[in-house]
C-alpha cells in the first residue's frame, strides 16, 4: 500500500467528478485519486444516443480534457474497479489486486442497467446502452440491419431509438406500462408524444409485457405476454437502473435501493460518502444528471470538511426525439392538482397547480418557458390571478411578484 492515504473516490461519472472537484476547491494538498471502471474519462451520457447515430466520437462528450485532472492534482485511475471494501481499515481491494489506502472515501459507482427476468437472456443481438462503449458496440452491430426491437419505453431508450432511426432502422417500442414515459409524462401528453413520433420510423406496443427471447435465423423473436411475437433484427433493453451497491454489500453501510445517506450525503459509517446513482437519499434514488452532480458537489464539500447540505432539486428531464422536445418537471402526477392546458400545433403546455403556486409542467413541442416554470416551483411563488396568463407565448414572468429572472 505505497500510496499515502487521502481521498479516494469510486466512479468517475457525474457525482464522482463533481466531487473530486468539490473537494479539491477546498483542499489543495491531500492527494486525491479517482477509480473509474471504462477507458474514458467522465463523459456527458445523455448523449450516448448521438454516439450511437455515428453523429460524434465518445473522445467528444468527455467533460473535461486530460490535462485538467493533473492541473488540478488529481490522480484519474480509469479502467479500474473496486471490487471489495475493508471499512475497518479503510482499505479498498482494486480489480488488478492492488490494496489502496483512503482516508476519506466517497462511493459514486452509479447505476447499471436493469437486466430484466426474461427467458432467453443474454443473447448476442440484444443490447444495453450506459457505456461508450456500449454505445460504439449498438452502432457497430446497427449497420445494414433494418428493424429494432426497443425493450421498455424509457428516455435514453427513445433518444437511443431515434438514434437508430437515423441509422435507418425501424424501431418497435415495447412498453409494459399503458403509456409512454409514465414516470415523466401524464396519459394525455403521452398520446400525444406517440402520435408526433410514429411518422419519424416508431411503431408502439404498449401494456405489453414480454415473456421471453430467442434467436432464430440471426433474428431476436420477442414473444409478448398475450403471445405475440415480434421479430427484430437486434433489441435494445432499456428498463432502466438499479444502483450498484455490490461493493458495501457485507459492510456496516446500510443500504435499501440504494446507499443510505443523509442530508450531507454521509453514509451509517463517518468516513465515507455517497453521491449519484448510487445513493438513496429521503426514500429516492434520482436517477438524474442535475441531482447527481449536486449530490456530489455536497459529499466532496464535506469530506474536505464542510458543511452543506443537498437540498433537493425539482426533478427535471428533457427529451430531444426526432424533432420532438419534451420538457417535464416537479411533481406530474400529485392528486387533486389544479391543471391547466394549452396546444396549439407547434405546442401543448400543461402546468400542475396545488394552493396557487407551480408544482410541476409538462411541455411537449417548443419548450420555451421551461427555466421559468422550474423557477417558479424552486421559488415557491403563488401565480394567482396569473393562471392563464402563465401559457401565453411570451408572456413575461417578471409581472409575477417574487420573481427575477
Amino acid at each position: 500500500m505505497a500510496e499515502q492515504p487521502g481521498l479516494v473516490v469510486v466512479g468517475h461519472g457525474p457525482a464522482g467528478a463533481a466531487a473530486a472537484q468539490a473537494f479539491r476547491e477546498l483542499d489543495g494538498t491531500t492527494p486525491v485519486t479517482i477509480i473509474g471502471g471504462e477507458s474514458l474519462s467522465c463523459y456527458a451520457r445523455p448523449r450516448l444516443p448521438e454516439v450511437v447515430a455515428g453523429q460524434i466520437e465518445p473522445g467528444a462528450i468527455r467533460l473535461h480534457p486530460d490535462d485538467w485532472y493533473a492541473a488540478r492534482n488529481l490522480n484519474l485511475r480509469l479502467c479500474l474497479d473496486a471490487v471489495s471494501l475493508d471499512a475497518g481499515r479503510h482499505c479498498l481491494l482494486l480489480s488488478n489486486g492492488e490494496e489502496l489506502p483512503y482516508r476519506k472515501l466517497i462511493l459514486a459507482m452509479g447505476g447499471a442497467p436493469v437486466q430484466p427476468p426474461i427467458a432467453g437472456l443474454p443473447l448476442e443481438n440484444v443490447f444495453v446502452l450506459r457505456t461508450a462503449e456500449d454505445a460504439l458496440n449498438l452502432r457497430r452491430y446497427s449497420q445494414g440491419k433494418q428493424t429494432a426491437a426497443l425493450i421498455g419505453g424509457g428516455l435514453l431508450g427513445l433518444e437511443a431509438g431515434a438514434a437508430l432511426t437515423r441509422l435507418g432502422l425501424r424501431v418497435v417500442v415495447i412498453e409494459v406500462a399503458p403509456w409512454l414515459l409514465p414516470r415523466q409524462v401524464d396519459q394525455e401528453g403521452s398520446a400525444l408524444l406517440q402520435e408526433k413520433l410514429i411518422p419519424a420510423g416508431f411503431e408502439f406496443f404498449l401494456g405489453a409485457g414480454v415473456s421471453a427471447l430467442e434467436q432464430r435465423e440471426g433474428q431476436v423473436v420477442i414473444r409478448l405476454n398475450q403471445g405475440l411475437e415480434i421479430k427484430a433484427d437486434l433489441a435494445l433493453l432499456s428498463a432502466g437502473i438499479r444502483s450498484r451497491t455490490e461493493l458495501v454489500q457485507g459492510s456496516e453501510i446500510k443500504t435499501n435501493r440504494g446507499i443510505l445517506v443523509d442530508d450531507r450525503m454521509q453514509t451509517t459509517l463517518p468516513d465515507i460518502f455517497a453521491a449519484g446513482d448510487v445513493a438513496e437519499w429521503r426514500g429516492t434514488v434520482a436517477g438524474l444528471w442535475a441531482a447527481s452532480q449536486a449530490m456530489g458537489r455536497v459529499a466532496g464539500t464535506n469530506a474536505a470538511g464542510g458543511d452543506t447540505h443537498y437540498p433537493g432539486l425539482v426533478p427535471s428531464t428533457t427529451l430531444k426525439v426526432a424533432g420532438v422536445e419534451l420538457c417535464s418537471q416537479g411533481d406530474i402526477h400529485a392528486p387533486l392538482a389544479q391543471t391547466l392546458v394549452r396546444r396549439t400545433p407547434e405546442n401543448w403546455v400543461k402546468v400542475f397547480l396545488r394552493d396557487g403556486r407551480v408544482i410541476g409542467s409538462i411541455q411537449i413541442g417548443r419548450t420555451a418557458g421551461a427555466l421559468q416554470f422550474k423557477r417558479l416551483m424552486d421559488l415557491g411563488l403563488s401565480v394567482i390571478g396569473f393562471e392563464a396568463a402563465l401559457l401565453e407565448t411570451g408572456f413575461d414572468f417578471n409581472r409575477i411578484p417574487g420573481f427575477h429572472s
